[in-house]
Order: structure tokens, then sequence, then C-alpha cells
């Protein structure tokens, strides 16, 4: 790994004994960031003319650019440079530039370094403005950080940059469907009207529900064929939900598809209307203790256990993943890669509560699924989430952390200082970072969850994937 983090787990009482865990740190720090959606990007831009008449002043005046050019004949204008930073892949949307001034101009998003392309987007009048849009849809793999161009005219005129922003294009669509875990099945087996009517209150229009599946048979198959029928007279299906880490596991696959045909059984045996939507299964292998030591390997049992449930339901399964898979080469080698048939749709846990920060970390997996025409839903957390203190810690020749091999386990050993000499790989504490449950889960403030989720489907729309919110913790008593 390029660096390991010691997580300090903060239980839900203070009496609770603090969990510790290790993982990889693979985050690399010069990968550029995701510009965000429908956010002001010009106080972030640096801006720098360019042309070899040097004939271009460019001046901040509050929240705006001045961008004034003299007359001349070759090419001139100003970067305007977001730092390391790029569009938001597979994105349906347009870079908006909104100002005033002469005519002229024309503007452009390129590749960093790269010169402005002749088909940039002129500013043109927009009532007493001007404005350019070009287009900012990107393909699916690229990385590249971007910066963006205006080019003068060649006679002298002066434009001044009001706005620069990445905005959707309009949707004609209906609103986006929402959705919400039910992991108790209590709740839909005791008392199945309060929960639908809690459900169509804050416009649910799908649930999954954890079913009660004992020794492969499906338990009150009538209760769930009624509830099912109750929840689809308001508009709103019912999903299946399955999930352990222990899944991957040779014992646990045998469970898994065992409680898979008990459900097949079920869709078998009843009406339509009564039967379920699918299944969604929420497996999480990486919460396994030999996920680092074991992870290539892991991650292939995870298409695999996938696939053999599959086949045990005789339909596709909605996956739940967690926002970073598809940035990571192995995953998507070893997992997305084997799935892209196997899967109906994808569920991410973009578990955030800031607009700008679930937007960014479900764009990988939005990119994806719209270049495969794979719905997508991103989950958002309401529930418990306990403060976490991270360790993050470098390759180092002295160090007080050490990856040490025993047998086919991988075992972390924290030392009291700094050795050298000692076996295994040496790592030194770089810095501790304080990670609040706050900035994963709106902890109960529904009310704020759903501020948060209007603010985030207007962006999300814009991936042509993006099917609606999923809310967990939404139903917690």
């Amino acid at each position: 790994p390029k660096g390991l983090v010691l997580i300090e787990t903060k239980g839900r009482h203070s009496s609770t004994e603090p969990e510790l865990r290790v993982t990889g740190l693979e985050t690399e720090s010069s990968k550029p960031s995701v510009l965000p959606v429908s956010s002001a990007l010009l106080p972030r831009l640096t801006s720098r003319p360019f042309g070899r008449e040097e004939r271009v002043q460019v001046q901040r005046r509050g929240e705006e650019l001045e961008i004034s050019c003299r007359a001349g004949h070759s090419p001139a204008g100003a970067v305007l440079d977001p730092g390391e930073a790029r569009l938001p892949r597979a994105l349906a949307a347009d870079l908006v530039a909104q100002g005033w001034g002469g005519g002229g101009f024309r503007f452009s998003i390129v590749p960093k370094g790269a010169d402005a392309p002749q088909d940039s987007g002129a500013f043109e009048t927009a009532g007493s403005a001007l404005k350019a849009v070009v287009s900012a849809e990107i393909r699916e793999e690229s990385d590249d950080a971007v910066q963006f161009v205006v080019v003068c005219p060649a006679r002298a005129a002066t434009l001044t940059l009001s706005s620069v922003s990445i905005e959707t294009r309009p949707g004609n669509g209906p609103p986006f469907p929402r959705s919400a875990w039910i992991w108790e099945a209590p709740r839909w087996v005791e008392n199945p009207d309060h929960l639908v009517e809690d459900a169509a209150t804050h416009r649910i229009g799908t649930l999954f529900v954890a079913l009660p599946i004992e020794n492969g048979q499906l338990l009150q198959p009538d209760r769930l064929a009624r509830f099912v029928r109750r929840a689809g007279a308001r508009g709103i299906s019912v999903v299946a939900v399955e999930g352990d880490p222990a899944m991957v596991l040779e014992d646990g696959r045998k469970v898994a598809i065992a409680r898979a045909e008990a459900i097949a059984r079920y869709q078998q045996g009843v009406s339509a209307e009564d039967r379920l939507a699918g299944v969604q299964y929420d497996i999480e292998p990486y919460l396994l203790p030999s996920f680092q030591s074991k992870r290539e390997r892991i991650l292939a049992a995870w298409a695999d256990t996938v696939i053999a449930l599959e086949r045990a339901l005789g339909e596709r399964i909605d996956l739940a993943l967690p926002f970073w898979i598809a940035d990571r080469p192995d995953a998507r080698r070893l997992l997305l890669d084997q799935l892209e048939s196997h899967v109906r749709r994808i569920t991410i846990m973009a578990y955030r509560t800031q607009w700008e920060a679930v937007t960014s970390a479900a764009e990988p997996l939005l990119a994806w699924g719209s270049k495969l025409n794979i719905p997508v839903t991103v989950g958002l957390e309401a529930g418990f989430v306990a403060d976490e203190i991270h360790h993050h810690y470098v390759p180092a020749a002295q160090g007080e952390l050490r990856l040490v091999e025993i047998g086919d386990v991988t075992a972390a050993v924290l030392l009291e200082g700094a050795h050298e000499g000692l076996p295994g790989r040496t790592f030194r504490l770089d810095r501790i970072v304080a990670v609040p449950g706050s900035r994963i889960s709106f902890l109960g403030d529904i009310s704020r969850m759903m501020q948060v989720a209007d603010e985030t489907e207007r962006r999300l729309s814009a991936w042509s994937a993006f099917s609606g919110l999923a809310f967990h913790g939404l139903f917690e008593r």
C-alpha cells in the first residue's frame, strides 16, 4: 500500500472501548479533484494572460474578473486555472460563463497546458449581459485536469466575467423516485400500514426490506405478499435486501444461495401483484479482517458470489457498492468489469452530508453506470455513525508501525517509538485527522437530510444513469 490508516472508532457510549482497525491508504494525492456542478467556480480560478504580443491585462475586481485586450493579430487572452481539477465524467451538462462588456470574445475548456480549440464558444448577448455556453461532456475514462481559456478578439475590447459554472441541462421528466432501507423485518411484519404511510409521506417509491428466512425457508410468506400488495396500492415497490460480508466465503456463499433460492420460490409461487420488485445485495466484504491481506482474492470472490446469486434467483440483482470502488483499478478489473451483465441496478453508498461531497463521491460510479446504461441510485445516511480518529502512516526507513507476514496473514504491529532493522515493512506516523460522524451521517436530522437531498438530486440529474436517492436510517427506531 501507498500508506496505512489506523482508524480509532469511538463507541456510541462514552464507556465503550474504542475499536481499532487498519486499512490501506490508496488515495493518490496528485489525482485531480472533481469540479462541482451548479457551483460558483470563478472565485477558485487563478488567472493569467497569454499571447506573444502581450496585449492582455487581467484584474480581479471584487468577485468579478476583468479581461482587457488591446488590438492585435496574434492569439491572446486569459487562462483561468482551477488547479489540479477535472470535469465530472460522463456528464450531460454545460460550462457557462457570464459577464458584460465588448463582443468577439470566445470561451473554451482545454486539457491543462493545451491551446484553445477552434470550436470554442462565443460570448453572445443574453439580455443586458454576455453569455458563453460550452459542452462539458467528456468520455467516462478521462481523468485529465482542465483549464478554461478566454480568447480576445482582434480589436480592442474588455470583458468582465461575473460567473463561471457547470450547469445541468433542463430535464422534463417526473421527480426522481426515492427509496429507503428497512433492515428490521418486524417493522413491516408487525405494522405494515404505518410503514407504508410513513414511506408515502417521505415520497418513498421503493422499500428495501429484510426478510425473515430460516433454514432456507421464507417465514410468513402470506404476510409478505399482503405487505407487497399494500405498498403497491400506494405506488411503492418492495425489494428484498440481503447482506453479509461472509457471503464471499465458501460457507457464507452456500447460506446466501439457499436464502436466494427461498426468495425465488416465493417469487414463482405468488401472483404478479404480490411479487417482489427484485433483490438487493449489500455484501461489503471489505469489512472482513482478511480483506487487506487477501484483497484480490476477495474481490474476485465477490464477483463470483454475485453471479451465483443471480443464477439462484433467476434474475439480475441490485448491488450496493461503496463509492470508492470504481476508482480502484483492481476492483474495476476483478469486480465491476465482471458484473456488467449481471446487475440491473447499483446503489452507491455515498455517505456524506454536503451535496458537494455526495456528488464528488458518487461521480465515478455514476459515470460507469451512464456508460453502460445501468441505473444508479445514490445513498445517504441518517443513522448513528461513530466519530473516528485516523492515524495516517507512510512508508519510511524508521517508524512505529510495521506490516509483518505471519503465514498467509499480514499483521499490523504498532510499536512504542520508532525502530529500524526489524522484519516487515516500516511506516511512520505522518498526521492525525479527526473524522466526525456528522461528516458521514445526518445523525437523525431528517429535515436537514431532505434539504440536502433536494440540492443533490438537482445536480446528480446531469448523469443519465441517475435514478434517485436512497435513505439509510430514515425509519430507524
